[in-house]
C-alpha cells in the first residue's frame, strides 16, 4: 500500500493509517502530521516511509496480552525532533511479548537522542556492580528484555563484567555481578524465532 495522508492531523483527533489486520505491506507512505497506528502488529512490513511533523508509528495494544510478531520497519525518515518516532498506546491492553521486530536503515531526528526504541544501550562507570534500569528507555513497558550483552573497559587482571540477571526476563532492570571501570549493557526486547534463522 502506498498512501499520502494529510486530511486531519493526529493533534486534532485524526489517524493517518489504522492497521487492524495482520500480513500487510506498506511502502512509500507519506504520513503528513498523521500517525500510522498498528492495532494488530503481526507480519507487517513498513519501508520507504516519511513521517512529517509530529507523525509517529504507534503500537496500540487491544487486549491484555497482545503480541508483536514479525514486524519490519526499514528505510524510513522521521522529520520532527519534538516527539518520539515510535509510541506505545496500552489503554486497551498491553504488549506482553515481542518477536522478530526489526528496525533498520531508518533515519531518526538527530537533534536530540532517541528514546523509546525496542533496543538500547546503557553505560555505567565505577568498579561497583551496577543495576541497569531500562524502564525509561525501551519502547514496550510490559514486554521485558529478551537478550542482553555486556561489554567492559578498564578491567584489571581477570576481572570482567558478568550478567547476574537470568534472560529472558519480564523485567526492564538488569543486574551485573561484577564490573570494571566502564560497563555497557546492550539489550533487545525482541525475541528471535528459529524460522528467521536466529538462535
Amino acid at each position: 500500500m502506498n498512501v499520502h495522508t494529510w486530511n486531519q492531523a493526529t493533534g486534532n483527533g485524526g489517524i493517518g493509517i489504522l492497521n487492524a489486520a495482520s500480513q500487510n505491506i506498506f511502502f512509500g507512505c507519506y504520513l503528513d502530521f498523521t500517525d500510522l497506528v498498528l492495532e494488530v502488529a503481526q507480519y507487517i512490513s513498513f519501508s520507504g516511509g516519511f513521517f512529517l511533523g509530529n507523525a509517529q508509528l504507534v503500537f496500540a495494544a487491544q487486549r491484555p496480552a497482545d503480541a508483536v510478531l514479525g514486524v519490519s520497519i526499514s528505510d524510513s525518515v522521521w522529520y520532527d525532533c519534538n516527539v518520539p518516532s515510535f509510541a506505545v498506546n496500552e489503554t486497551q491492553g498491553a504488549w506482553a511479548s515481542v518477536t522478530d521486530l526489526t528496525v533498520s536503515g531508518t533515519a531518526f531526528c538527530t537533534a536530540s537522542p532517541q528514546v523509546g526504541l525496542p533496543a538500547a544501550t546503557l553505560v555505567a562507570s565505577g568498579p561497583a556492580p551496577p543495576q541497569f534500569d531500562f524502564s525509561g528507555v525501551l519502547l514496550f513497558p510490559h514486554a521485558g528484555i529478551a537478550s542482553a550483552t555486556v561489554s567492559t573497559s578498564g578491567c584489571s587482571g581477570l576481572q570482567t563484567a558478568a550478567m547476574s540477571t537470568v534472560l529472558p526476563t519480564p523485567a526492564l532492570q538488569l543486574a551485573v555481578a561484577s564490573a570494571c571501570n566502564v560497563t555497557a549493557v546492550s539489550v533487545d526486547q525482541s525475541k528471535r524465532s528459529t524460522w528467521r534463522g536466529y538462535n
